[in-house]
């Protein structure tokens, strides 16, 4: 079974044939093997093929997925049939749009906080790990990064830190008499996978073992 780190589901409507449905992790790709052969019109995964030299989906919690360059080759094999090329020319058409970034970052379902821990946190945790860093440190290190970035007095964060799933936002109420009756800010809660992409990132890597130049007593 495929591991999925940050899938985003989608759906394409293919007019007057029906929906197919898609996965996006990252630089991948999924199409739903089911969905594919229904609107190309092809054999289903499992009938008739040889396991050497055929597209074989992937598993995705139970459900058959064609990798996406997997499903062109596979549909392409079937050029002869009408309803083939016409879904690979309706995929060549509507891929490029529905796969934009900002169409997958809008469709990717939030975060909820309560997966994550505050920055402070996060630098006690991996302090405690041996990996010594304050908050102020960590904010830095994730500003290095590219995940958070200086506005005014506060930190923000950045769009790839939301996208990758490494970190997401609690909007914080606060008594502001100057401001109205409360003003409010965005704390930074780092999750699970972040704290893991901090923790590989700031592990020294080990240093490279010399060689053995001393001279042997005996051949």
């Amino acid at each position: 079974m495929t591991h999925l780190l940050q899938p985003v589901p989608l759906v394409a409507r293919w007019p007057f044939h029906g929906d197919l449905h898609i996965v996006v992790d990252g630089a991948y790709v999924y199409l739903r093997a089911d969905d594919v052969e229904r609107l190309a019109g092809i054999p289903a995964w499992g009938e008739g093929e040889t396991v050497i030299g055929d597209e074989w989906p992937d598993e995705l919690d139970g459900t058959p997925f064609y990798r996406l360059e997997q499903a062109i080759a596979k549909v392409r094999r079937h050029a002869d049939s009408d309803t083939a090329a016409e879904f690979v020319a309706w995929l060549d058409e509507s891929l490029p749009d529905l796969l934009d970034p900002r169409t997958v970052a809008a469709a990717r379902p939030p975060e909820s906080f309560t997966r994550g821990i505050t920055v402070r946190h996060a630098a006690q945790r991996l302090t405690a790990e041996g990996l010594r860093v304050g908050r102020t440190g960590l904010f830095a290190h994730m500003q290095r990064l590219g995940w958070a970035e200086r506005a005014g007095d506060q930190w923000s964060l950045t769009g790839l830190a939301r996208d990758r799933g490494w970190a997401t936002v609690r909007r914080i109420r606060h008594p502001a008499p100057g401001k109205g009756r409360h003003g409010a800010y965005d704390q930074i809660y780092i999750l699970p996978a972040g704290l893991e992409q901090l923790r590989a990132d700031l592990t020294p890597a080990d240093p490279p073992v010399p060689a053995d130049t001393r001279v042997p007593l005996f051949d």
